[in-house]
């Protein structure tokens, strides 16, 4: 912007924006303990792994993260399987919940 005026031309970016998670999550809990849980958690690969730093899995209250505890397990990106520990208090959760995590922000 000049002092006289706003210029006529203005510089421009194209904006890119993509979505990353982690799809057909599946998990088998192999812990006998009643209100613990542990074993293999798999998912498929996010569409645009590029934009993924790794997969955050939590238990949760709800599938859609409600009252979700600390991190269970971080993976990084390119492995498509996690072992959650054995152990691990499930008390008042109901679901395993996966997020993607980049560099800038979780989803």
């Amino acid at each position: 912007k000049s002092s006289l005026a706003e210029q006529s031309t203005p510089a421009a970016v194209a904006l890119s924006d993509a979505v990353a998670f982690a799809g057909f999550p599946r998990f088998t809990d192999l812990d006998l303990d009643l209100g613990e849980i542990g074993g293999e958690a798999t998912w498929a690969p996010p569409p645009f792994p590029a934009q993924v730093g790794d997969v955050v899995v939590y238990v949760a209250q709800s599938a859609a993260g409600a009252g979700r505890s600390s991190v269970v397990v971080t993976t990084p990106i390119g492995t498509n399987l996690c072992t959650v520990p054995a152990d691990v208090s499930a008390a008042g959760a109901t679901h395993l919940v996966f997020y993607t995590r980049s560099v800038l922000v979780e989803q």
